[in-house]
């Protein structure tokens, strides 16, 4: 089951970013990102790497959230197999909840809490309800598109750094009135840089791009087994009276 013990998600992406490291100091031991760096005229691959590792943080920063939270519910979790659970009542519940020393600001437990505020037949019961549902997506889910929006925007400057690279490929003939051997052998050296600049760029923003999407593809992953978990525990504990 994804995320199911503590840190899980951290484990994950810890894993995946090894992964990520090795193919960086393999391809720098190889001389591939010192050719990347070298060829690119436009200096566009640094602005690249800047975004990626920049996307990268942020991911890290919202894998280590998200396993805090998935921390807090399996406390809650727990709560489910106590002896006492089936039989207690709303007081004894919520005994074992402040026992499982889950802080109150963890987004499982004020969701737990709203959505078991009113009887779930009632009209307002549903519409608190869906309210807090609101709240807990919106939580989980908090400045991912900030990080989907990065990963498009490396795509972008892929397709920026082809575009200014077949301008420098194109304005190496115009500005040239001789064509003699010697400009000829110019004209071909500054088209295969401006050729260069335009692969090269495009090389490094379509895999940075696909690098960083796996990325966030796993923090989704996280956040939407997080609320799914959220939703399952209000269920569990929709037969008991309000918890606050």
């Amino acid at each position: 089951m994804f995320a199911r013990y503590k840190w899980q998600l951290v484990m994950y992406w810890l894993i995946l970013f090894g992964l990520i490291a090795f193919g960086v100091f393999v391809c720098w031991d190889h001389g591939l990102i010192t050719i990347i760096l070298h060829s690119d005229q436009s200096r566009i691959s640094f602005v690249i790497a800047f975004v990626f590792l920049a996307g990268t943080l942020h991911c890290f920063a919202r894998v280590h959230y998200i396993s805090s939270e998935t921390n807090c519910l399996i406390g809650l979790e727990k709560i489910k197999h106590h002896p006492k659970f089936a039989s207690s009542d709303f007081s004894e519940r919520k005994l074992l909840i402040k026992s499982s020393n889950v802080p109150n600001s963890s987004i499982s437990l004020s969701y737990l809490r709203l959505s078991s505020v009113f009887d779930l037949n009632d009209r307002l019961s549903q519409t608190n309800s869906n309210t807090a549902l609101d709240i807990l997506i919106s939580k989980a889910k908090n400045s991912h598109d900030t990080g989907w929006f990065m990963v498009d925007v490396l795509i972008k400057l892929g397709l920026l750094g082809t575009i200014i690279g077949f301008i420098l490929m194109l304005a190496s003939v115009s500005v040239t009135d001789n064509m003699d051997v010697a400009s000829l052998q110019i004209i071909i050296k500054n088209m295969s840089n401006g050729m260069g600049t335009a692969l090269y760029t495009t090389l490094t923003g379509l895999v940075a791009s696909m690098i960083l999407a796996i990325q966030y593809l796993l923090v989704e992953r996280g956040s939407d087994r997080l609320i799914e978990r959220s939703i399952q525990l209000s269920l569990d504990f929709s037969d008991s009276e309000s918890l606050v």
